[in-house]
């Protein structure tokens, strides 16, 4: 199958296009953070590169087309505020990297088809912050500027966007206040019901609460959380054997699935939520057998055994193996699902409303986001991601990072959400944390998501250096 990369390019550009369009206008630079994140994937400087956007590569039936340390796009098609666009930045530079390395010539017309695919992979591995080539020299990438990623937008698509926000604040209370009522007439009910009283409970009146703290209760009583809890139950019932309540294990209905499966599931009335008993039992007894392996290694190192010891290291980094192909899925599944919301997520937040319509967006993607992380670094521990092939093992770090960093990032979000909400009513105390959660995400005016991203890339690379 091919990827929207390939399909976009179903005609390659001549080879002068890009002495065509050196007229057409002046070159630009590839933006700061996405050039060293690109840099750093691919493993060269992507400083001398120069951008140009012109119809005549439009014309040539493509998107892009590079030649030496020149790429040229289509209107509109240099677009670092989405995915799609990075990858298609970072295919073109996968194409300057093998005109450099002489792997294919320096005319702009790629025939051959399998350097077409490895500029695609590579491409997409970049825009993820994936390492795609190992670097020839780490003093070719240059240091990484904190320069934000700004998206231009229009004082109507503002307005567009503010009324946007305002008509999901206004139903969201009202389905606040609706779900409060019901779980107070089921806890009254049935006095006996702990679970119906603890929910009513957290609903407190709505005036009490930032738009943020309404957001966060629906999402922890919203239908997929709710079949979740169901389902895991009826599990736990039926395979008593297995341990499940820990951190790497309380949720790996939503680890097995994708947003769309549970969704689906809890449409067709299905209470399997999408996962049979088959997939829970292997993941579950990896799992277990993971952690187990863990603590036994833990206890021998404590006991000081050392001869118990490298046996256990070597069973525990083995009992992990089952898992890692798991939690490479369940990271495709989060970058997928983020992919869809990249568009909006890009864009500046407007206000703490904003912000917290974004977190409720995206609650569900945390909570996998969460258990994803805790397994991969389970792996970490017993030394399972260690024994990994050097590439695979790569991979898996940044399979890793982005489960963490989707876990940070919604955390921002609900922080920025209430902390910004309750300093403007007052709260000093909280201006300093809703200052930081501005900061993390990308400053004043910046706040995006790409921002954030490539803030903890940027992070990861100074701690990396020893900065």
């Amino acid at each position: 199958m091919q990827s929207y990369v390939q399909r976009a390019k179903k005609q390659a550009a001549s080879p002068d296009i890009i002495q065509a369009v050196r007229s057409s206008g002046r070159p630009r630079a590839i933006p700061e953070p996405i050039r060293e994140k690109m840099g750093a994937s691919l493993g060269m400087d992507f400083s001398s590169v120069k951008i140009y956007e012109s119809p005549l590569v439009g014309e040539q039936g493509a998107q892009a087309a590079a030649m030496g340390n020149e790429i040229a796009f289509a209107p509109g098609k240099f677009n670092m505020g989405s995915f799609s666009g990075q990858a298609l930045l970072g295919h073109e530079l996968a194409h300057i990297g093998q005109q450099a390395r002489g792997e294919v010539s320096g005319g702009g017309l790629v025939r051959n088809s399998s350097f077409e695919h490895q500029a695609d992979v590579q491409g997409m591995m970049a825009a993820r912050g994936e390492t795609a080539v190992s670097p020839a020299s780490s003093a070719q990438i240059a240091p990484m500027s904190a320069a934000p990623i700004q998206a231009r937008e229009s004082k109507s698509e503002r307005k567009a966007r503010s009324r946007q926000v305002s008509a999901w604040k206004a139903g969201m209370q009202q389905q606040y206040e609706q779900e409060g009522a019901l779980w107070a007439a089921r806890a009254d009910a049935d006095p006996a019901d702990q679970t119906a009283r603890y929910r009513a409970n957290s609903f407190g009146p709505a005036a009490d609460k930032t738009t943020g703290e309404m957001a966060d209760t629906l999402a922890k009583v919203d239908p997929i959380s709710l079949g979740i809890k169901t389902r895991t139950d009826a599990f736990k019932a039926a395979h008593p054997g297995y341990t499940i309540g820990g951190t790497t294990n309380r949720d790996m209905v939503r680890f097995l699935t994708s947003h769309a499966q549970r969704d689906q599931a809890v449409a067709a009335g299905d209470e399997t939520m999408g996962v049979s008993d088959q997939q829970m039992e292997a993941a579950l007894q990896a799992e277990n057998a993971t952690s187990q392996a863990l603590a036994d290694l833990n206890r021998a190192k404590r006991a000081g055994n050392a001869e118990e010891e490298a046996r256990l290291s070597q069973h525990a980094a083995t009992s992990g193996m089952p898992l890692v192909g798991m939690v490479g899925q369940s990271v495709a599944d989060l970058q997928a699902e983020m992919a869809q919301l990249e568009g909006a997520h890009n864009k500046p937040i407007l206000s703490t409303d904003d912000a917290a319509m974004r977190y409720a967006q995206t609650s569900e993607l945390y909570k996998k986001a969460q258990i994803t992380r805790d397994i991969a670094s389970l792996l970490n521990k017993t030394g399972t991601a260690q024994a990994l092939p050097e590439e695979q093992a790569r991979q898996f770090e940044a399979q890793y990072h982005y489960a963490q960093d989707i876990c940070e990032y919604v955390k921002a979000l609900l922080g920025y959400a209430n902390s910004g909400q309750r300093s403007k009513e007052g709260d000093r105390s909280q201006k300093a944390i809703f200052e930081e959660n501005e900061s993390n995400l990308g400053g004043k005016g910046n706040a995006n998501f790409a921002n954030f991203m490539a803030g903890r890339t940027q992070a990861r690379r100074r701690r990396a250096a020893g900065n």
